[in-house]
């Protein structure tokens, strides 16, 4: 379960003008969305970002994680577009 309360992120977010906040730091993705991708984790530590969430001030937020790690991400945030 994620442990950023979405609503407050939102807002924080508009307040800053901008439309969207993305997530791309393994720790920061495990934290808003509750889902610590295993290999997002090791291949930052090599170079390569593998996972991402997106956060729209308007929309339902998203991500993009590693093909084999899409049910697990679906299952621990919540998110339905999880790419």
């Amino acid at each position: 379960m994620a442990s950023m309360d979405l609503d407050k992120a939102r807002a924080q977010v508009a307040a800053a003008g901008l439309d969207a906040l993305l997530i791309a730091l393994p720790e920061n993705l495990a934290y808003a969305t509750g889902f610590p991708s295993l290999l997002s984790n090791m291949w930052y530590e090599a170079g390569l970002p593998a996972a991402w969430a997106l956060l729209p001030v308007k929309s339902d937020p998203a991500m993009i994680v590693p093909e084999n790690e899409v049910r697990g991400a679906q299952a621990a945030s919540g998110y339905h577009d999880v790419r």
